[in-house]
């Protein structure tokens, strides 16, 4: 299960999205920005519009995740 978290920085007033993951650890459930993908060197997936981490978040269900160098798309269909 995923969800979808607006951060807002209050120094400089940015908004950002972030994805997270519900873990569970024995009876321990927890939310986590370490998603069980492998992102070579991301910490995290976020976007600065709802719209991109919706659209990322969709990209990360369906599995659709290549790798171009340093930079993650989608498979075009």
């Amino acid at each position: 299960m995923y969800r979808i978290v607006k951060e807002l920085n209050r120094l400089n007033g940015r908004t950002q999205y972030v994805i997270e993951q519900k873990k569970r650890f024995f009876f321990w459930t927890y939310w986590t920005k370490e998603l069980d993908i492998d992102l070579h060197g991301l910490k995290y997936v976020g976007a600065s519009t709802l719209e991109r981490a919706r659209y990322n978040l969709e990209v990360i269900k369906s599995g659709r995740i290549i790798v171009k160098g340093n930079v993650y798309t989608s498979k075009s269909k």
